[in-house]
């Protein structure tokens, strides 16, 4: 949140506080273990995730549900266009947080200093 404007970074861009309804401050709207979609038993129908998802969405936002905060790790299926379209579709403000967790938990490419 901006501190001089009181508006929220979505991905849709930014939305005033105000706006924000009923907030859900710590789901994963996709979880999926990095390299999955290789494994020769496993299927992604990113189609049928999408109406999933939307319709849980469309289900939080009849419940009174205005923001999401999505906590999804960076190499665990977060994707942003997917929330996007989500977003427009449903008309629940998503916030894609950096999906980072502790920094004792994080591996070695960002616990060393990057020069590039």
């Amino acid at each position: 949140m901006s501190l001089n404007s009181n508006t929220v970074n979505t991905v849709l861009g930014p939305v005033p506080a105000g706006e924000l309804g009923v907030v859900s401050v710590h789901e994963a709207l996709l979880s999926v273990l990095p390299g999955a979609e290789h494994a020769f038993d496993i299927t992604l129908d990113r189609a049928e995730i999408f109406e999933t998802l939307a319709g849980k969405l469309r289900d939080f936002r009849a419940h009174g549900g205005g923001t999401i905060v999505d906590s999804t790790g960076m190499f665990h299926g977060r994707d942003v266009r997917l929330y996007e379209a989500l977003s427009r579709t449903t008309g629940v403000h998503i916030v894609a947080s950096t999906g980072q967790g502790p920094e004792e938990l994080l591996g070695g490419y960002f616990l060393t200093p990057q020069t590039d």
